[in-house]
């Protein structure tokens, strides 16, 4: 049900999933845009008053919801951050999550435009189980985004309108909403071309080197510190280069493993490991198969 508690609210929808939906792994609960004029009052609420809260006394869902600010700032608060005020601004991201006591509110000088969404699910209770979002770093500082703000609308017009099946279109939308969020924050704080072009340039070396190269030689070919070059790397492309290096001499090994009679031993030292034993373990590692075990299973769906 629809809910207007002042002229600056757009929509705000309390949704009612199936048991059916339920069985889904995520589904959603409620649906808002909220445009805070400068100086204007702000609790929130619904109808049925499960959604109403005061700043001043916050309040404990029993769901997740993710929030993003298009305009204006404000502050938020939770049990979990030791109940500090961490200040908001446009492009901003909070999370809050169920059982975590919380409070947020525009400023009164500034106002807000928010979207929030609210949903429940087994599906996020393993990205927090998995540390990918956590109740003491509930805010993401992203930036303003078209692509962000787009899909927050669609989420709220799908909500809205209640076709058939929209429950799972609104769960791969916040999949959507909270991966390009991650995203954004990820590399909200990087030089983006400087940091493009210097990946680039590795990833480049890497793959046409890949024989002779190790984290180090790298960096030093880069001209650029080693500590500095890994940390960079792996914030870029979530992994470290010693990581990257491996996945290249793996692969490139499975081509040959694949494509040619080259004998193991031979494909080892071809991708810069000289220990057989050393080489085959890595393998295994990382297919879970022998090299000659790989050789057998790859021709076989390649005939």
């Amino acid at each position: 049900m629809a809910a207007e508690t002042n002229e600056s609210i757009v929509k705000a929808q309390a949704l009612s999933p199936s048991g059916r939906d339920m069985n889904w792994g995520l589904y959603s609960t409620f649906a808002a845009k909220m445009d805070f004029a400068p100086g204007q009052q702000y609790p929130i609420g619904t109808a049925d008053g499960y959604y109403r809260f005061t700043p001043d006394s916050g309040r404990i869902l029993r769901e997740y919801q993710i929030t993003y600010i298009s305009r204006g700032g404000g502050w938020f608060l939770s049990e979990s951050t030791g109940r500090k005020k961490i200040p908001l601004r446009e492009g901003s991201i909070f999370i809050l999550f169920p059982g975590e006591w919380h409070s947020y509110s525009p400023e009164m000088e500034t106002g807000w435009c928010e979207y929030s969404i609210g949903f429940k699910g087994s599906w996020m209770d393993d990205i927090v189980g998995g540390g990918f979002v956590t109740p003491d770093h509930p805010v993401l500082n992203v930036r303003v985004s078209d692509t962000l703000q787009k899909l927050f609308s669609d989420f709220i017009r799908i909500s809205t309108e209640q076709h058939s099946g929209y429950q799972q279109a609104l769960s791969g939308m916040i999949g959507n909403i909270l991966g390009y969020a991650l995203y954004l924050e990820s590399n909200a704080s990087l030089d983006v071309n400087y940091f493009e072009k210097n990946i680039t340039r590795a990833k480049n070396l890497i793959q046409e080197e890949y024989p002779t190269m190790n984290p180090k030689l790298v960096a030093s070919r880069l001209g650029l510190g080693y500590s500095n070059f890994r940390s960079m790397f792996k914030k870029y492309t979530g992994t470290s280069p010693a990581k990257y290096i491996l996945s290249v001499k793996i692969f490139r090994a499975k081509e040959m493993l694949t494509y040619t009679d080259m004998t193991v031993k031979e494909v080892a030292v071809k991708v810069g490991v000289d220990n057989y034993d050393y080489f085959s373990t890595l393998f295994k590692s990382d297919t879970g198969m022998t090299p000659l075990a790989y050789r057998e299973f790859s021709r076989g769906h390649n005939k």
